[in-house]
């Protein structure tokens, strides 16, 4: 499933994301990484989501979460 599919409050692990290297070292920055678990909050008016990674918060668009592979712990 991908991060927009993600149930809100439920907490997924991140597989991997399908992006170009710039936005995967950008994601990287920002702590959503391969094996890091993340929880979305709540979605943007925009479609997006705010997640919760670690003590960070995310907000992401929606086609970037479309490109973002997780699962459940």
């Amino acid at each position: 499933m991908t991060l927009d599919d993600a149930p809100l409050g439920s907490v997924a692990v991140v597989m991997r994301a399908d992006v170009d290297a710039s936005l995967g070292r950008r994601l990287a920055e920002m702590g959503l990484r391969a094996g890091e678990h993340v929880t979305p909050l709540h979605r943007t008016s925009g479609g997006g989501r705010v997640l919760a990674v670690g003590d960070t918060r995310l907000a992401l668009a929606r086609s970037v979460l479309r490109r973002i592979e997780v699962e459940a712990p």
